[in-house]
């Protein structure tokens, strides 16, 4: 998960609500669940600001956090300012 760019982890967190949706074997269905709490919780740990603000904003589970990302600012900008 951490490999994956800010904007590739929100397409995953967005693509696996739409697997939610499909018919899957309660075991998939609990790997997507598992899945979406990983990418959520790496989003939180990349900019908690930007999550917070989607979610006080109505958040949707089909959504995202991109909008309140601070434009130019990319995992790795993160880590070298730490």
């Amino acid at each position: 998960m951490s490999r994956l760019a800010d904007s590739e982890l929100c397409v995953l967190w967005r693509r696996t609500f739409w697997q939610l949706t499909s018919h899957q074997a309660p075991d998939a269905l609990l790997a997507t669940v598992l899945l979406r709490q990983a990418c959520l919780d790496e989003l939180t740990r990349r900019n908690p600001t930007a999550v917070r603000a989607w979610l006080e904003s109505g958040g949707r589970a089909s959504g995202g956090p991109e909008r309140f990302w601070v434009t130019g600012r990319s995992h790795g900008d993160a880590d070298a300012a730490s």
